[in-house]
């Protein structure tokens, strides 16, 4: 791992903003793993860490304060806010919201246009007082355009269904999908091989 004060090893893109300066001035030069691909108009604000073997596509934005682990796939137009923990193996498909201080297990898929939501008074005095955000275990794998809730625990070995809102916990093993309403079957089956 290296402090990006020497970027010539690694492959970024032209238009790639690193260590973006916000006004805490305690936060560390981003960390990078080795074998790191940054495509053009990413910008990653100071003190992440990014592990090994990570991809990060185009115009993606990473807030202050990430634990992003190794063989990670972040793609186009993600956003990450701050203190979010990644573990290893996972893939985050283009036009993802993630909302500060969500976790992520190792093995998750996320589909693409996915938005994990923290705040269940939004725009409301003290709402940022009241933010909890969702927590993903690992082997999780998440449809394209589904919706978590605040504070939903979504438990290892998960399928969520495309277009599904997430509004309570799921237990683990589970598949789970929306038509009239949410539909909680048992997943007898490992959904992801290491």
């Amino acid at each position: 791992m290296t402090n990006t004060e020497d970027l010539k090893n690694f492959n970024i893109h032209n238009s790639v903003h690193i260590n973006y300066d916000v006004t805490d001035k305690f936060l560390n030069p981003v960390k990078l793993g080795d074998n790191i691909t940054i495509c053009s108009n990413a910008v990653i604000y100071k003190g992440n860490i990014i592990g090994d073997n990570c991809f990060i596509g185009h115009n993606a934005i990473l807030r202050e304060s990430n634990i992003i682990g190794n063989n990670i796939k972040i793609g186009s137009n993600v956003e990450i806010a701050f203190n979010v923990e990644i573990s290893d193996n996972t893939n985050i498909h283009s036009n993802t919201f993630i909302c500060e201080n969500t976790k992520i297990g190792a093995n998750v898929f996320i589909g693409p246009n996915v938005n994990f939501l923290n705040s269940k008074f939004p725009g409301q005095k003290n709402s940022k007082k009241l933010l909890k955000s969702p927590i993903i275990c690992e082997n999780v794998i998440i449809g394209g355009g589904v919706t978590l809730l605040p504070g939903v625990v979504i438990g290892k070995n998960t399928l969520i269904g495309a277009g599904s809102v997430i509004t309570k916990d799921i237990p683990p093993n589970s598949i789970v999908y929306n038509s009239l309403k949410t539909t909680i079957k048992k997943n007898d089956k490992t959904l992801r091989s290491k």
